[in-house]
């Protein structure tokens, strides 16, 4: 029974420690080489403020993406990660959701909100997306805005949005 006893207790030292270490990961992360620029903006559906929409700037040729939801006012910052503002240069193409539901947002989408409903913003917008934007590098301009004057006209397909 001895001889269980150090492999047992090094193992429970290695996960309490492995866990520990993975809680607060981002925090420790060194953004320093990472060319982040300020992203923000607005969103409006047909004239009106689009709130609680989900905003995503996938990188082109790199397979990152930042993130953002917009407060009651359309208002939007773009997100590297769950910890740190920011969007890394580059040609980005812009999807843009309101009944996605994703993890980046389930903390402050209200749950009456949260994956729920129909999608309010067409296929052009979203799933067969026609936004692209290009994200100049700090270096340029530290701080961009990129609005979206959205319409609500076009297809909107609510059966196949994904689920996170």
């Amino acid at each position: 029974m001895m001889r269980y006893f150090l492999p047992q207790t090094l193992f429970a030292v290695l996960l309490v420690g492995t866990i520990g270490c993975s809680y607060d990961h981002h925090s420790r992360i060194d953004y320093s080489h990472v060319d982040l620029v300020h992203g923000s903006g607005r969103i409006t559906l047909d004239g009106q403020p689009l709130p609680y929409a989900q905003v995503f700037f996938e990188d082109i040729e790199k397979a990152t993406t930042a993130f953002g939801l917009t407060d009651e006012n359309g208002k939007y910052v773009l997100m590297f990660n769950s910890v740190k503002e920011g969007v890394e240069a580059g040609n980005k193409r812009v999807q843009i959701w309101t009944a996605r539901g994703g993890v980046e947002f389930r903390d402050k989408i209200p749950k009456e909100n949260l994956g729920r409903g129909k999608e309010r913003v067409p296929d052009r917008y979203n799933r067969k997306t026609e936004l692209v934007r290009t994200v100049l590098s700090s270096k340029e301009q530290r701080t961009q805005k990129f609005d979206f004057e959205l319409e609500s006209k076009g297809r909107i397909s609510n059966d196949l949005v994904p689920a996170e």
